[in-house]
């Protein structure tokens, strides 16, 4: 991050939330997620959050920097879904 950047990154506490899955898979998909956040983000903020859902966990990473194209954005989340649903099988 160049040094002019003035960027807060919050983390909501849903309690405790337990999962199935590859710890070290999953690990590394929020961190890229949460690094590309910071790569693109000058000023503002970073959010990440966790929803518990019946049968799911969703991890949540909002930022104010650049917005990704809707065309790449809806072509990296399928691949994404089925890299984690693959390596819970």
């Amino acid at each position: 991050m160049p040094p002019d950047t003035c960027v807060e990154i919050l983390f909501s506490d849903p309690g405790q939330i337990f999962v199935e899955a590859d710890k070290e898979r999953v690990t590394q998909i929020v961190t890229n997620l949460i690094h590309n956040a910071l790569k693109f983000t000058r000023d503002g903020t970073i959010t990440v959050a966790l929803k518990k859902g019946k049968d799911e966990v969703t991890v949540s990473i909002k930022d104010t920097g650049m917005e990704i194209d809707p065309d790449i954005m809806s072509a990296f989340l399928p691949s994404l879904q089925q890299s984690i649903t693959a390596e819970q099988a």
